[in-house]
């Protein structure tokens, strides 16, 4: 009846004709770049955009599969355009193509049903969506632009709730989990060229013009893979790292899987951020755990234990002297943060001074100063900036209070339903999503990192709806075993 019901069953001839009219439309577009290099950047990005929406329409799932692989190397793209044309004062083309695809993927997905049988969580996420939506209209900030272009980087983004929700099922939450752990894993060796071998002219010349101070370490710059940032490149990792350990339960795939996590292990150490580290460990024995059955206050009781000991553990590995090398600040920057978490090197302890002055902003400010102010929409726009680096600070600073209280709900109630499925049915879908849901934590309204912002919600959306469907039993009982149609699904 709409043109989104097209979406039920794939199409490859209409997708094979969306891929020929986007080769028309790059052709022609190249052709009046070369004439007007600000508009090179249209010229990749439009094409994309109709060439994903396309796909989507045909094939919600492939559609959803070809965003998260755009999203995984936007910021290589962008900075191999750098030479042939600027961002232009509005912003860039290229960072509007991942809002309009996953707009179109909503749309499908609320078609099918995705806003049927709420539960809590399902809730709770429909109103900090519509509180931070809300808070994109608050003069504080610093003007509408700031607030669209907050809306554009945090709102949006949310939306992957529903998509969640409504087109996954067990069988593309595996196909996800793999895409993202190869997508990590060549963003992984990429990294570790820009580590060891230098950073090819492209990367240096963003380097040089971006001005972005936290990629050094001393004077080392650490390297950032195809991502937009080096904390996104080291979530990618992370990401990377808890679908391969999700993975490594199929015992055919045990190898391949030990392999890449070794490899995206070792691009995350020399990425030399400490958080992502430290989740990537939370979040690989929080799975551990959920595998074993073990109830969740018990994990997290175990956990902390587990991260208590784990300053002594880095320091007794560690070597008392390090040799000398192009890459030696990376490792006495990781080691240093990590054995001595409240030391003179470390920024945990300014981390938590930031959030904590968010948290206070909730009672002096209680509508808050609006979403563009957690995000570069301020500085971008000449807003007022007042990002606290965690969604904790974060939520009430966009939306005051009430943005406090609904974040809170919605990391209670999101954790707590992943690990309860993750326990339940221990199935590689369940335990991946559990993973990346806690590796991505506190970092779920960065709007900063296109890549990663997008799938915890994704999962989590997945994770309300099978638990929806589930009977008490099945969501809070361990499986004996994995149902047939599950395991067929995942070969």
């Amino acid at each position: 009846m709409t043109i989104l019901t097209l979406s039920r069953t794939p199409n490859r001839d209409a997708v094979v004709l969306m891929a020929g009219l986007a080769a028309v439309m790059v052709s022609l577009l190249v052709g009046v770049s070369v004439s007007r290099p600000d508009l090179a950047r249209a010229a990749v990005a439009v094409p994309v955009a109709f060439l994903l929406i396309g796909t989507a329409v045909t094939s919600a799932r492939a559609g959803l599969y070809g965003l998260v692989a755009w999203l995984a190397v936007l910021g290589l793209v962008r900075r191999l355009l750098i030479p042939v044309g600027s961002s232009g004062s509005l912003g860039d083309p290229l960072l509007l193509v991942g809002p309009m695809v996953l707009f179109v993927l909503f749309l499908i997905a609320v078609e099918r049903g995705a806003m049927q049988n709420l539960t809590s969580l399902s809730k709770a996420v429909l109103w900090l969506t519509i509180a931070l939506a809300v808070s994109a209209l608050n003069p504080l900030q610093g003007g509408l632009s700031v607030g669209l272009g907050g809306a554009l980087l945090v709102v949006v983004p949310m939306l992957a709730f529903w998509v969640g929700r409504s087109l996954l099922d067990e069988r593309t939450v595996g196909v996800l989990v793999y895409l993202l752990g190869v997508l990590a894993l060549l963003a992984a060796i990429y990294g570790l060229v820009q580590t060891f071998y230098g950073f090819p002219s492209w990367d240096q010349r963003w380097i040089t013009e971006s001005g972005y101070t936290a990629l050094k370490v001393g004077k080392t710059v650490r390297a950032f893979g195809t991502s937009s940032s080096a904390s996104e490149y080291a979530a990618l990792l992370a990401v990377g790292i808890l679908s391969w350990w999700a993975i490594a339960r199929r015992m055919s795939r045990l190898p391949v899987a030990v392999a890449a996590i070794a490899v995206i292990a070792t691009a995350l150490w020399f990425g030399s951020v400490r958080g992502a580290v430290v989740l990537t460990l939370a979040a690989m024995w929080l799975t551990f755990a959920a595998s074993r059955g073990m109830s969740i206050g018990r994990a997290l009781l175990v956990g902390l234990a587990l991260l208590a000991v784990l300053p002594a553990v880095v320091k007794a590995l560690s070597s008392s002297e390090t040799e000398q090398t192009a890459t030696s600040s990376l490792v006495a920057h990781q080691v240093e943060g990590l054995s001595e978490p409240f030391g003179h090197s470390s920024t945990l302890s300014g981390h938590f001074g930031e959030i904590v002055k968010g948290i206070d902003q909730a009672f002096t400010n209680p509508v808050g100063h609006g979403v563009g102010a957690i995000t570069i929409a301020a500085s971008k726009f000449e807003g007022t900036s007042a990002g606290t680096e965690a969604d904790p600070g974060n939520a009430p600073v966009a939306a005051g209070f009430i943005g406090l209280i609904l974040y809170l709900l919605v990391a209670v109630y999101g954790v707590r339903c992943s690990y309860r499925l993750a326990q339940a049915r221990r199935t590689m879908p369940a335990l991946a999503a559990l993973g990346i849901v806690v590796v991505t934590f506190l970092h779920w309204l960065n709007g900063g990192e296109y890549a990663i912002i997008p799938l915890p919600w994704l999962f989590l959306g997945w994770v309300d709806a099978v638990s929806s469907r589930s009977s008490p039993a099945e969501t809070t009982a361990p499986a004996q075993r994995t149902p047939p149609a599950i395991s067929a699904g995942l070969r």
